[in-house]
């Protein structure tokens, strides 16, 4: 069967925000990133031209307004009008919600003398569902929905009746937040069910808001909506392979869609627990083993994060060039490794037979327990392991901050 659209789904690209601190990248190897991230449009633009794609879906937070530059703006419509007259759809999300001075104003960009979209991309403004028939596409009709700065998405816009064209395909477009699926630290924006989706009766649904790759199926195993996730990953909730969507709708309405990896580079986070290693060397070795194990691929990024504990007076020390030819970038968090003292022993120890070391660590714990935040908890409970290094080992060295 001959397909009638083939289209290109990526979102949430973050143009112009910032890359996580916790990466610990060098100037040199943050500026390679930088400049990767914005090669995903350039690539992007690229496959339009080589895989023969009808249309680019961008369900939002296509850059951050809170950091973004003219300059990146004026990179955009340049590339994005390069692959005219193949439609580029655009609804924005919440980080780069629509307002008169977004980017996404022609009269905003005339007022600050900067080049305008071309007219291949075509941006939802208004704050209802909207369709549109595509002057390029005969017979496909797209349904968006544009985040505002003011209104809220709380409400659950999916539930009723959004109307679609007849005798056309009908892709609908927007960002929001599917039930069940938000991560702790997403906004949830715009929320509905893959029920609610699925009884709207669109073709396909391109969604965009969770950083992730994952699809929407009816209960016959139809493909019925999808999110790509972010292209590219900047931080530690980002880690893992990402990718966009190469997609194709048949005559029949049947939709196929392809995840493809566009960026060279993965994160990946790996926990090495420190207890029961006695000594340096065996940390060190444990490290080696895990990390090949778990990457394959000289380009990534690889942070490890030391955890559990480590005999007290003894310092993790890893050398400067630890793996660092193997990786693009390799980074260690000792931060969590604790010392191997029993601190509930100490407590536990009747008042009639304290030590000085049970004195201690009782005073200092009452603290901890009426601590004001996390931030004063975390300097009692470091000031408790060095209180015990200098009562047990006679030596204080910095080692419980990062």
């Amino acid at each position: 069967m001959i397909h009638v659209l083939k289209f290109l789904q990526v979102s949430d690209v973050h143009l112009d925000s910032s890359f996580s601190a916790r990466l610990n990248f060098p100037p040199d190897k943050l500026k390679i990133r930088k400049e990767e991230h914005k090669g995903i449009i350039s690539n992007i633009c690229k496959m339009v031209k080589d895989e023969d794609i009808d249309i680019v879906l961008i369900p939002g937070d296509l850059i951050d307004f809170e950091s973004s530059t003219a300059d990146t703006t004026n990179f955009l419509i340049d590339k994005f009008s390069s692959i005219s007259p193949i439609p580029i759809i655009i609804t924005p999300g919440n980080h780069d919600f629509y307002s008169p001075s977004s980017m996404y104003n022609p009269d905003f960009l005339t007022e600050k003398r900067q080049s305008v979209w071309s007219n291949n991309v075509i941006i939802f403004k208004h704050h209802t569902f909207e369709s549109i028939d595509l002057p390029y596409c005969r017979g496909i009709s797209v349904t968006g929905i544009s985040h505002s700065e003011n209104r809220p998405f709380d409400e659950r816009f999916l539930v009723g009746n959004i109307p679609r064209r007849k005798d056309s395909i009908n892709i609908l477009v927007f960002h929001g937040s599917r039930d069940g699926y938000c991560p702790p630290d997403k906004k949830v924006t715009l929320p509905f069910s893959d029920e609610e989706l699925i009884k709207l009766g669109f073709d396909y649904s391109a969604i965009g808001h969770y950083h992730s790759y994952s699809k929407v199926t009816d209960a016959d195993g139809n493909v019925r909506g999808a999110y790509a996730g972010c292209p590219m990953g900047r931080n530690l909730r980002e880690c893992g392979e990402k990718f966009i969507i190469i997609g194709k709708i048949y005559e029949n309405r049947k939709v196929e869609i392809e995840k493809r990896k566009i960026d060279h580079r993965t994160i990946y986070e790996i926990s090495i627990n420190c207890t029961g290693l006695n000594h340096n060397e065996a940390v060190l070795n444990a490290i080696k083993e895990k990390v090949k194990v778990k990457t394959v691929n000289k380009n990534d990024i690889v942070y490890v994060r030391l955890i559990g504990r480590f005999p007290p007076g003894n310092i993790i020390e890893i050398p400067g060039n630890f793996l660092k030819d193997d990786y693009f970038h390799i980074t260690f968090d000792k931060s969590d490794v604790q010392p191997d003292y029993d601190i509930q022993k100490y407590i536990e120890i009747p008042d009639t037979a304290d030590t000085t070391e049970s004195k201690f660590v009782k005073e200092l714990s009452s603290l901890v327990a009426n601590a004001s935040d996390d931030s004063e908890r975390i300097i009692i409970e470091n000031a408790i392991y060095y209180g015990l290094d200098a009562l047990t080992q006679k030596s204080v060295k910095p080692r419980y901050e990062d």
